[in-house]
């Protein structure tokens, strides 16, 4: 009966360690998931920062094309406003060109 009572503290003796190693293991993996849960919370705040950036060099790139088009409008506009060349208001002289060239006489 004593044997009994020895065996039996013996097993709840070693029950109670390995709920406490248990336990300990629990408490580690919990500290161990925090610790990844707080690594992803950065990487992503990371990539957010990085994307806002990859805009806003998109819309500093998108702007000098603008630019650098409304430059060359207005470069071609500005040449183009200079003398107008328009193969019928041209300044031709009488020996320039052949009247029939200039005016449609029907069939000949």
């Amino acid at each position: 009966m004593t044997e009994d009572l020895l065996i039996e503290k013996k097993i709840e003796i070693l029950v109670g360690m390995q709920t406490k190693q248990l336990h300990e293991e629990i408490k580690e993996l919990k500290n161990i998931i925090v610790a990844l849960n707080d690594e992803v919370v950065s990487i992503k705040g990371h990539l957010k920062n990085n994307a806002v950036q990859r805009e806003k060099e998109e819309v500093k790139v998108e702007k000098v094309e603008v630019q650098k088009e409304a430059e060359k409008q207005a470069t071609i506009q500005v040449s183009g406003d200079g003398e107008n060349n328009h193969h019928r208001t041209g300044d031709f002289e009488p020996g320039d060109v052949r009247i029939e060239e200039m005016f449609y006489f029907g069939k000949k």
